[in-house]
């Protein structure tokens, strides 16, 4: 078989298998540290990670989840040895999947040189290929975790152990908040319900059988898990992230079925966006 016709072949597999689509990357920089004669350093180093992304198997059982990414990284300063050689930069990482997920890392070093490859090892720490290791994993447990209750559990362990790693090595006040993170999603149970009971659903109405009565009981439970949520933690961020990005589809559905106590709720939890919530009352 002709090379090129393989290369194009293992180029389509790798796609196939890809948890992410439409990665967007982006990058800003300090105009004052930074200068132009440099971005090319900046923009081989961008090239590099959305490849890496792009193509790499975090989870091939999963194929199909073709979940967004946007990733902006913000740029401080490039540590120069001389014009041409350099050996690192710090920087800010902004990510998100356009939904409920968004994080942004504190200033970082990235230790990174001409030609560094990045490989993906789930075996061994990496500098790099670690820190978005650690997201892709976030960004995946958080999509299955809607398509099955603590389905994504197993990501989130990986993504565990990835934090438990980096904390020894460079960034360790990085990865110490990392491993927060994770343990705040573990630890709330409800929410990852919630998510679930939405999503489904969503997956209820967009099948051939409209089952009303599964409709209203994942509903019931949706409301249920949410309550326990604000009796546990308040108004707790991560579950604000999630209402904000779903309100209106959330309201829609306790209107259609008559659920003015999930409005309510909405009113008094998201209360910054209650006259959104008290339209869907006086409709």
């Amino acid at each position: 078989m002709n090379k090129k016709i393989i290369i194009i072949c293992l180029i389509l597999k790798s796609c196939l298998y890809s948890q992410f689509y439409d990665i967007n990357l982006s990058y800003e920089h300090n105009d004052l540290s930074i200068k132009d004669e440099h971005k090319y350093i900046l923009e081989e180093f961008n090239n590099r990670i959305l490849n890496y992304i792009k193509f790499t198997k975090y989870s091939p059982e999963y194929d199909f989840l073709d979940i967004p990414l946007n990733i902006n990284i913000i740029y401080h300063s490039i540590n120069l040895i001389d014009e041409s050689t350099y050996d690192g930069f710090t920087c800010q990482i902004l990510l998100s999947n356009n939904a409920d997920q968004y994080f942004i890392t504190k200033n970082i070093f990235i230790p990174y040189y001409k030609g560094r490859d990045i490989y993906y090892n789930p075996m061994q720490f990496d500098d790099i290929a670690s820190i978005f290791d650690y997201f892709a994993y976030v960004f995946i447990a958080n999509e299955l975790d809607t398509y099955g209750k603590y389905l994504g559990e197993e990501y989130y362990n990986n993504a565990l152990e990835i934090s438990n790693l980096g904390s020894e090595k460079n960034n360790a006040k990085l990865w110490k908040t990392n491993k927060k993170l994770i343990e705040t999603i573990l630890e709330n149970n409800n929410l990852r319900n919630a998510k679930y009971y939405f999503f489904n659903v969503l997956d209820i109405l967009d099948s051939d059988k409209k089952d009303i009565i599964n409709i209203k009981n994942s509903l019931s439970l949706l409301l249920e898990n949410l309550q326990i949520v604000y009796e546990k933690y308040g108004y707790e961020k991560h579950t604000l992230k999630f209402i904000q990005a779903y309100n209106l589809e959330i309201c829609d559905l306790f209107k259609i079925l008559d659920m003015d106590e999930g409005i309510n709720f909405l009113i008094k939890f998201d209360y910054k966006n209650s006259p959104l919530y008290e339209e869907f009352l006086n409709d």
